[in-house]
């Protein structure tokens, strides 16, 4: 059940073993005296919303998705992939189409309707609380801040694995890291930083440059601090200076060539700031978990390590393919060689393998 703003609104949620949300029961009423109101029941394509029914299963919005932030369908768990959504079911048939349009993030900002005037049209702050909204659809369009569900009684957004609260800038429940396995695996490791992860914070606090494509980013990113020896600065530092690289040699970000580059770089100097044995760990580990619990596509993740292992080698590392690097002994102590390869260097080297065929840009 999900805490209401409303005293006399209650809403109970079924989810599937999967994790995904499969029905939302709308109640009215007092304690003791609750009506159902509505049900809403959720159609999906892997982690995506395709279509809303009623209680009877009679459909009553279509939701028509394309490419994600990630350039694929749902890399990025459908954030910046919707196009449409249409309502007004009937024999078959919609009889209402509207546009989404969504800013850098996959904030859905506007819809426009047949006749190219506003439908809805939203505005954030930095962390999802909305500042304004207004057209006839903006309340009945539930698709808002990083392309998300957002649930009115509770003032929630459904991420698939948590709920949001813009209000607080926290997820409701903390991540899954916390729990007792991940916490004797750290131990295992020598990691004596766990404590120190907020594990209710929404993307490091950095909502402007990055998104949470399924609500367990921070656990994704955790991983490789916990089991490679890697550092979560150090990783950040070289997440950014893939994206910028990538940009500014390749500004389409759903290109290839801009993936590959986006790689590529932030290996290099994932492999210049913590060594080249937790560069390559972190970098297969985080590819193995995008394509077991985000909902990347194999092929993302293949090209994704080849392009890492084309990072690394840019940076100096050794071994075939640079690949098989120790990544440390002892407790935490990284023994890993750390290349001494300059930004400029590995950019360089990066985009001429982008260009010349070396790294992977095969779909």
């Amino acid at each position: 059940m999900i805490p209401p703003m409303n005293p006399h609104r209650q809403s109970v949620e079924l989810v599937a073993r999967t994790g995904r949300l499969r029905q939302r029961l709308e109640y009215t009423g007092n304690i003791g005296d609750w009506t159902l109101d509505s049900t809403t029941r959720y159609i999906y394509d892997g982690w995506r919303v395709i279509q809303e029914r009623d209680g009877s299963n009679v459909p009553t919005v279509s939701y028509t998705r394309g490419t994600d932030l990630s350039g694929s369908l749902e890399g990025a768990g459908g954030i910046g992939g919707l196009l449409a959504r249409s309502h007004g079911y009937s024999s078959g048939n919609w009889t209402t189409h509207n546009c989404y349009h969504a800013d850098g993030n996959g904030n859905i900002t506007y819809l426009v309707n047949s006749s190219q005037t506003v439908a809805a049209s939203y505005r954030y702050d930095p962390f999802g609380n909305t500042l304004s909204s207004s057209g006839s659809l903006a309340g009945a369009n539930v698709y808002r801040f990083s392309s998300k569900e957002f649930h009115a009684t509770s003032s929630l957004y459904y991420y698939g694995y948590r709920f949001y609260d813009a209000s607080v800038q926290r997820w409701l429940n903390r991540d899954p890291i916390g729990d007792l396995g991940f916490r004797l695996l750290a131990l295992k490791k020598g990691m004596a930083g766990l404590d120190e992860l907020n594990l209710f914070a929404f993307v490091m606090n950095k909502s402007l440059n990055e998104i949470d494509p399924l609500g367990l980013e921070g656990l994704a990113g955790s991983v490789g601090v916990i089991c490679c020896g890697g550092s979560p600065a150090g990783a950040r530092t070289a997440m950014e200076a893939g994206l910028n690289a990538a940009d500014a040699a390749y500004p389409d970000r759903n290109s290839v060539e801009n993936r590959a580059m986006r790689h590529c770089v932030a290996s290099g100097m994932l492999a210049v700031s913590d060594g080249c044995g937790p560069a390559e760990c972190i970098g297969t580990k985080r590819e193995d978990f995008q394509n077991n619990h985000g909902g990347q596509p194999p092929r993302e993740g293949t090209r994704g390590k080849n392009n890492n292992r084309v990072g690394r080698a840019c940076a100096g590392c050794g071994g075939a393919n640079a690949e098989n690097n120790p990544t440390k002994s002892g407790r935490g102590r990284n023994l890993s060689v750390r290349p001494a390869r300059t930004l400029d260097q590995i950019v360089a080297c990066c985009q001429d393998a982008v260009d010349n065929g070396r790294a992977d840009t095969r779909e």
